[in-house]
């Protein structure tokens, strides 16, 4: 997989069929597009996952991500996903793919919000 850092909003997860790991081209390559490309790989998953059980190949299968910046609090507010498919993927697999791409875990976790405890600890404190 080739995942490649467009701009600090954009990145593109390229499926190279047989290739081992993940290589990164570009920069910068924060926490931001850390997120948006587990969006990407988790999406891919569960597409890949689709096309195992109806019989069908995703080769040469990419995932675009691009979003957009919010203030106060100064976040992401939204992305926008595109699944870049082979035209060999039967058109009657396509809302069916985008049905599934709805199923990833990180898809969910943003669409419905996830809460955030957050503690302190000192390192090396004894306990009272």
């Amino acid at each position: 997989m080739l995942l490649q850092i467009i701009a600090e909003d954009h990145i593109r997860l390229q499926f190279d069929h047989g290739a081992e790991g993940l290589a990164i081209d570009g920069a910068p390559f924060g926490a931001v597009q850390m997120l948006a490309a587990s969006l990407a790989l988790c999406t891919a998953s569960v597409l890949h996952d689709y096309a195992t059980t109806a019989q069908f190949h995703l080769h040469g299968l990419a995932i675009v991500v691009r979003w957009r910046y919010a203030e106060r609090p100064y976040r992401v507010s939204d992305y926008q996903m595109t699944l870049m498919i082979d035209p060999h993927v039967p058109p009657s697999r396509h809302r069916a793919l985008l049905r599934a791409a709805e199923q990833c875990t990180v898809h969910n976790t943003l669409t419905h919000g996830a809460r955030v405890e957050t503690t302190l600890e000192v390192q090396g404190a004894q306990q009272a």
